[in-house]
């Protein structure tokens, strides 16, 4: 696990999202073989369009819309248990409605929930860094810092190095738990930085002030980030 002191010693489709909400569709079955074709071309374009826009806060809708959502998903997932977009697609549903729907004291349970089908997705297509960040950002929220979170962490910088969505989030969590990472892992981390800082250098600069590491960041000697951080 990467990180100190107790986790010492061990080391999407939501393409290009950082963190929001979930939303609206509506798909209609007619037969098992009919529904399970369709299912990919549908994944790929209505659901991860609404995905897409809800997650990045630009639609808004009402519980009862996100239920039937969370509904319609899980009758597809039944018609096709393996399919890996499927697990994910109902895990980013089950953030939404950890992030917007849930009373007081349940916060967690949708963030459970959201946990337990990214990490089915990242077993049926382990290649994908987009559900591995997501499964590092589910065990963040959750405060597992174990060693999952840590390989899911490191999975996704490996297998994404320059997805910009990946390098966002990885860059935040790093940030955020820099002092818990040991000396390996804060350099994986550091190199994440480095690849962000190319193309998203405002954005890190940010995340470094939002999260009181702007000495950190300036150590790393990111010419991107010089004089957007003051950097001596």
């Amino acid at each position: 696990m990467p990180l100190r002191p107790f986790l010492a010693g061990s080391s999407a489709r939501l393409a290009r999202i950082a963190i929001a909400l979930i939303g609206i569709a509506v798909l209609g079955f007619a037969a098992y073989e009919s529904a399970r074709r369709g299912l990919e071309d549908w994944g790929s374009t209505r659901w991860r369009n609404d995905l897409r826009m809800l997650l990045q806060g630009r639609a808004q809708p009402s519980e009862e819309q996100w239920r039937r959502t969370v509904d319609e998903l899980r009758e597809a997932l039944r018609l096709a248990p393996r399919d890996p977009n499927l697990w994910e697609d109902l895990g980013l549903a089950y953030e939404a409605g950890a992030r917007n729907f849930v009373r007081a004291g349940g916060w967690n349970v949708y963030t459970e929930f959201a946990l337990i089908h990214y990490r089915q997705a990242a077993l049926l297509r382990p290649t994908w860094p987009y559900t591995w960040i997501r499964v590092a950002l589910m065990k963040y929220q959750l405060n597992q810092l174990d060693d999952e979170f840590g390989r899911a962490l490191a999975s996704a910088m490996r297998l994404g190095p320059w997805e910009p969505g990946v390098q966002l989030i990885a860059s935040q969590i790093g940030l955020a738990l820099w002092d818990r990472f040991d000396p390996p892992f804060q350099e994986q981390i550091r190199e994440n930085w480095r690849r962000t800082a190319v193309r998203q250098a405002d954005q890190l600069a940010r995340l470094a002030v939002t999260h009181g590491r702007v000495g950190v960041l300036c150590e790393v000697s990111l010419d991107a980030l010089r004089n957007r951080l003051k950097c001596p």
